[in-house]
């Protein structure tokens, strides 16, 4: 097998393996599903596009994906759907952690990691995109 062939070989295994564990987060509530797609869907850019076109076609979640990955643009209303649900996650983790006695400093690095991603994700994508 050739040096490409191999490297394809390689993106479009990553890509199933990715694409397997956001279907996941299909049917498992609070398994995370737009992240493993969008690592899916760059694998299959580099390997097979028919898969990338299948991922872009899903409904809900591949407009959104298609948006992100080829136009770096995310609605509005995408990004209040996305740092809602990192407040969700974050927010039950830190009361997880502290019902088990975790120290207190567990949450509030969550808290600032949690800030730090809304904050990127907030102003790094526009509706316009950054071309």
């Amino acid at each position: 097998m050739d040096g490409p062939r191999v490297v394809r070989w390689g993106y479009a295994s990553a890509g199933g393996v990715a694409l397997t564990l956001g279907s996941i987060g299909v049917v498992v509530p609070g398994w995370p599903t737009t992240i493993f797609w969008l690592i899916a869907a760059w694998c299959f850019s580099k390997s097979c596009p028919v898969l990338q076109r299948w991922v872009y076609t899903r409904p809900g979640v591949g407009p959104v994906i298609l948006d992100l990955l080829e136009h770096r643009r995310l609605t509005l209303a995408n990004k209040r759907r996305a740092i809602a649900g990192i407040w969700v996650g974050i927010s039950l983790s830190a009361g997880v952690m502290l019902l088990l006695d975790y120290s207190p400093i567990y949450a509030i690095v969550l808290a600032a990691v949690a800030a730090g991603v809304s904050l990127c994700l907030h102003f790094g994508f526009t509706p316009e995109g950054r071309d």
